[in-house]
C-alpha cells in the first residue's frame, strides 16, 4: 500500500469516528408517555383534558443529558416551553368517540441540548362512562285552582318521588284572576349544570298550561239551564208570597213611592204574580264588583208584575213591580248550574214606576256590569 493511500485511510476512519461520536451524543426520547388524556363527566355531556407531565420529563431529560447540558432551570423552562399538546375535542364527550392529543416541539430547541422527540399522537377511544338520566320537570306536578272563574287562583304541587325531581321548585308567570281556556306559564328552578352534576338532565324548564276545569261564574243568561230557571221562578214566587204576608213590610213593597205609610195590613189579596222582565248583570272584566250588588260577580233580576187588593186599597185593584235579586251564579265545573235559591231577595231596587226600577238595576250599573235583557210580557 502506497503513502498516499494509506493517509487517506486514517483520515476517512477518524470523519467517521467523528460523525459517530456525534451521533452518540443525541438522545432520543418519546414523548407519548408523558401525555395522559382525562374525561370527566356523563356520556354526551362529558369533558376531556389532555396533560403533559413535565415533572416527569424533567428527571428523563436530566437521566439522558450531561450535567452541562442542563445547567440551570431556565434552559429547562425554555425546553418545556418549546412543547405543546393539543387534543382533538374537548366538549360533549360521549361513548364511542376517539381523542387523539398531539404533540409538537420546536427541533431547534431540541437540538440545543442534543436531543431528539419522537411520538407525535396518543389516541383514547372513550368508553364507560354513564349516562344521564333524560327527565321531565313537569311529568309528576299538580297545577290546583282556588276560587271561581275569572278569578280563580293557581298553584302548583310538586308530587314527585325522583330523588332530583322532588326538590324542584316552581312559579308561575300569572296566577291571580284566573278563567277556563286562560294560559299560564310554568317555570322549573333549576340550574342545568347542577342537574348534570346530578346525574340528569332534561329538555325544557317552562311550559304552557291552559286553565281548564274550574268553577266558572256564569257570563250569559242562555248558560243558565231551564231546571235551574224554573227552581228560581217558584223561590221567587215563594219570597213575594212571604214578603207580602208580613203585616209590618207590606206597604213598602206594595207602595215603594211612599214609604212614610206605615199601615198595619189586615188583608193583602194577591191576585196574580206574572213574570214580567229579567236582567242578567255579567260583571265586566276589571271591573269593581261592590258596587250595587255587595261584591256581585253575576246578578239575576227576575221582575214580576204582582196584581193585588188590599185595605188600604179599599178592594181596588193596584200593582207593583217586585224583582228578585240573586248573586253569584256559577257553572261547576261538571257543567251543572248552582246558585243559592235560599239567598235570594226582593231587591231594593222597587218602585211601582218601572222607569225608576229600570235605573235602578241597569242605567246606575253600566260602568261595571254588562247587562242583558230578557222580556217576559204577554
Amino acid at each position: 500500500m502506497n503513502k498516499v493511500i494509506k493517509t487517506y485511510i486514517i483520515l476517512l476512519s477518524m470523519l467517521l469516528a467523528s460523525i459517530l461520536l456525534v451521533g452518540c451524543g443525541t438522545k432520543t426520547i418519546d414523548l407519548a408517555p408523558f401525555i395522559t388524556i382525562s374525561v370527566d363527566g356523563y356520556s354526551e355531556r362529558a369533558v376531556a383534558n389532555v396533560k403533559f407531565d413535565y415533572d416527569a420529563f424533567r428527571k428523563v431529560v436530566e437521566e439522558n443529558s450531561n450535567k452541562n447540558q442542563i445547567e440551570d432551570m431556565l434552559k429547562l423552562m425554555e425546553l418545556n416551553e418549546s412543547i405543546s399538546v393539543k387534543l382533538s375535542k374537548s366538549e360533549e364527550i360521549e361513548n364511542g368517540d376517539k381523542l387523539i392529543a398531539t404533540v409538537s416541539w420546536d427541533n431547534e430547541v431540541a437540538k440545543k441540548y442534543k436531543l431528539k422527540f419522537t411520538g407525535s399522537e396518543k389516541e383514547l377511544v372513550v368508553s364507560d362512562l354513564k349516562t344521564l338520566e333524560k327527565v321531565d320537570l313537569f311529568a309528576e306536578i299538580a297545577i290546583e285552582y282556588e276560587g271561581v272563574a275569572p278569578k280563580a287562583r293557581a298553584s302548583v304541587r310538586n308530587a314527585s318521588s325522583n330523588a332530583f325531581l322532588k326538590n324542584v321548585s316552581y312559579s308561575l308567570d300569572n296566577n291571580n284572576n284566573l278563567a277556563n281556556g286562560d294560559s299560564i306559564k310554568v317555570v322549573a328552578n333549576v340550574n342545568i349544570d347542577r342537574a348534570e352534576s346530578q346525574g340528569v338532565t332534561f329538555e325544557i324548564s317552562e311550559k304552557e298550561f291552559i286553565v281548564l276545569g274550574i268553577d266558572e261564574y256564569v257570563s250569559e243568561y242562555s248558560h243558565i239551564d231551564e231546571e235551574t230557571l224554573e227552581k228560581l221562578d217558584k223561590q221567587s214566587r215563594d219570597i213575594i208570597g212571604s214578603e207580602l204576608a208580613d203585616r209590618y213590610s207590606s206597604n213598602a213593597d206594595l207602595y215603594p213611592e211612599n214609604l212614610n205609610w206605615r199601615y198595619n195590613h189586615d188583608s193583602v189579596n194577591i191576585k196574580s204574580i206574572d213574570l214580567y222582565e229579567t236582567y242578567f248583570l255579567n260583571v265586566k272584566a276589571g271591573a269593581n264588583t261592590t258596587l250595587g250588588f255587595a261584591n256581585a260577580n253575576n246578578a239575576i233580576f227576575i221582575v214580576y208584575k204582582v196584581t193585588f187588593t188590599s185595605n188600604v186599597t179599599e178592594g181596588e185593584e193596584d200593582v207593583v213591580y217586585l224583582p228578585i235579586q240573586y248573586n253569584n251564579i256559577i257553572k261547576r265545573d261538571t257543567g251543572a248550574i248552582d246558585v243559592v235559591i235560599t239567598n235570594g231577595m226582593l231587591s231594593r231596587a222597587k218602585s211601582g214606576n218601572y222607569d225608576n226600577l229600570y235605573r235602578d238595576i241597569v242605567t246606575v250599573n253600566k260602568a261595571n256590569y254588562e247587562c242583558e235583557e230578557i222580556s217576559h210580557k204577554q
